[in-house]
């Protein structure tokens, strides 16, 4: 009966001494897989934040030339508007001048005359007002006009 308990125990002996030198093979080869993967990870997150940092770079560029553009047309814009506002305002200055000067050198020599002059400068006031009105819609509808181009090409 004793020689059967030997070559079971060391059989035993020998199947523990493998199994423990399969375990540290085993081991091993998990951390090795690991850094592999660690690794791999690694790359695939380094190319994804420079895939990243590469489209936010092309969109700045995209956007800053449609701002540039817009910046063009906004300047073109503004003069446009201003030269029609300023030759429009020069004329209702001169028109307003030439009704001061008429205020000034009213003369009345009866009631009559004085309400005539009442009506030709209350005339001439509704006029200027209506035209000072028609001028600024005018150029409110240019600046309109002109910011639905602008939308266009942001578009």
């Amino acid at each position: 009966m004793i020689k059967h308990v030997m070559p079971n125990r060391a059989l035993a002996l020998v199947l523990l001494a493998f199994g423990a030198g399969a375990c540290e093979r085993t081991a091993e080869g998990l951390k090795q897989d690991t850094r592999a993967l660690t690794e791999s990870a690694s790359k695939s997150a380094d190319q994804t934040k420079q895939n990243l940092d590469g489209e936010v770079s092309a969109f700045k560029a995209e956007t800053s030339a449609k701002l540039e553009q817009l910046s063009l047309a906004l300047s073109t814009l503004e003069a446009k508007a201003n030269d029609g506002l300023d030759t429009s305002k020069q004329k209702l200055k001169a028109e307003l001048d030439q009704t001061r000067a008429k205020l000034a050198g009213l003369k009345a020599g009866s009631s009559a005359d004085l309400d005539q002059a009442k009506v030709d400068i209350g005339t001439r006031l509704s006029e200027l007002g209506k035209r000072m009105s028609e001028t600024l819609n005018k150029a409110g509808d240019e600046v309109n006009q002109a910011g639905d181009e602008l939308k266009k090409k942001v578009e």
